[in-house]
């Protein structure tokens, strides 16, 4: 990557992260589609019920794997900085650091999940207590994986880390697909998720293996790096709740038929954060090897807004004009009642992807004061779902206030430039 501020006669355009954005991003919009189609093909073949529990299951599992969620954003803030400090003997034992400790992490996950299956069970209200036993294992497995795409992330090999992101996202669907069409139901999918995971892991570890094959350091967290992990993990607590939670809650508290309807106004409407999903990916890692090179890393956050504005404006121009359309494309129209609340729930997405920008902009800056208003925040959403549940547009109204009190959140203390200077530009190529 060549990085410099220039005059404006050698560039008048640049395109936001360059060619490391045009890969993730093309990745990411694969393992979307995926499952995207993979939903598109249970909600139709298993019902408002089974669906529901399905889709309530796989939005625990983004909800209960926050300490990978939190890993990996610090592990490609710490690896960014080793490779930008081209110490590769170090960042070789921090890869193999990084790898033990998720493996060790992910059994625990594992064991202490399959402790509380029945707990899951009552509290999601699942019909088949098998579902329950899988999603324990997926939990665990999906521990692995995004560590690893931590670390490709740092090291800016954004190659492997499109592989990885493809193998996951797409295996996932495929697999998942067969195992809906042959009659495996809602076990199959999960079952086909740590297939999928296991492909992926193995792409990762391939694209790692000289790092981890090189001797002659040992990683030793310090301070810095325990501080830095414990903003990142209750910041990451935080968005993921905000992502998570309401899903979970509309599954507890409403009819089994309201909760897979607002399963669906939840598909839809976060294609907006998927969409838009990729950009923090690219931002912790090339902010954070900016800051560790002496240089600023506000543009890259002009960018990332920039390029989140332009996803979720689309998005919720054509969830205006057309959401029975939506919804019928990727659920049916059995769903259709799901379609009046779908501008609402987008605009709720469009705050949190902007808020997940935000946030992943500060814990590259090692900038941690956001962190107690945006607590504050989900547990206004908890507690207001909790109190008021009556049917889909209640709920709705808390969480579009509840995520535009995080995006306020995140903005606290941020001090960022919003326009270059006068007759400069700069250049990325990266």
């Amino acid at each position: 990557m060549a990085e410099a501020d220039a005059p404006v006669r050698s560039r008048t355009f640049t395109v936001p992260f360059g060619r490391d954005g045009a890969l993730v991003f093309a990745a990411t919009m694969a393992a979307n589609a995926g499952a995207y189609a993979l939903h598109f093909v249970a909600s139709r073949r298993l019902g408002a019920v089974e669906y529901g529990d399905l889709y309530a299951l796989i939005t625990a599992i983004t909800l209960l794997a926050i300490l990978t969620t939190s890993a990996t954003l610090m592990v490609a803030k710490t690896s960014a900085g080793l490779t930008a400090a081209e110490h590769r003997p170090l960042l070789a034992a921090f890869v193999r650091w990084v790898m033990t400790r998720a493996a060790v992490v992910g059994l625990i996950v594992t064991l202490v999940s399959l402790l509380g299956t029945q707990f899951v069970t009552r509290f999601l209200h699942v019909s088949q207590p098998a579902e329950v036993a899988v999603w324990a294992v997926v939990l665990g497995a999906s521990v692995l994986v995004p560590a690893l795409s931590g670390i490709l992330q740092g090291v800016q090999d954004f190659t492997a880390f499109a592989y990885v992101t493809v193998a996951g996202g797409v295996g996932r669907a495929v697999l998942g697909i067969a195992a809906v069409l042959l009659g495996f139901g809602a076990t199959g999918v999960l079952v086909a998720n740590v297939a999928a995971l296991a492909i992926a892991a193995a792409i990762a570890v391939g694209a790692l293996r000289h790092d981890l094959a090189l001797e002659g350091e040992r990683f030793r967290p310090n301070a810095h790096f325990r501080w830095g992990s414990a903003g990142t993990i209750v910041a990451t607590v935080c968005s993921t709740a905000l992502a998570a939670l309401d899903v979970l809650l509309a599954k507890h508290f409403l009819t089994p038929y309201d909760a897979g309807i607002y399963s669906v106004d939840a598909l839809c409407g976060k294609m907006l954060l998927f969409a838009a999903g990729f950009i923090p990916a690219l931002l912790v890692p090339k902010v954070a090897s900016a800051l560790a090179a002496g240089r600023s890393g506000e543009h890259y956050l002009r960018d990332a807004l920039a390029l989140t504005l332009v996803f979720c404006g689309s998005g919720l121009a054509i969830f205006a004009v057309a959401p029975a359309l939506v919804v019928r494309m990727l659920a049916g129209s059995t769903y259709l009642a799901a379609a009046p609340n779908l501008l609402g729930y987008g605009i709720a997405m469009t705050f949190l992807a902007a808020t997940n920008v935000i946030i992943s902009y500060k814990i590259a800056a090692h900038r941690f004061a956001f962190v107690a208003p945006l607590v504050v925040a989900v547990l206004f959403e908890v507690g207001a779902m909790t109190a008021w549940h009556r049917d889909i547009p209640q709920i709705l109204v808390i969480l579009i206030v509840s995520n535009a009190a995080a995006l306020a959140a995140s903005l606290w203390g941020l001090e960022v430039r919003w326009t270059l200077p006068a007759g400069r530009r700069r250049t990325d190529r990266s």
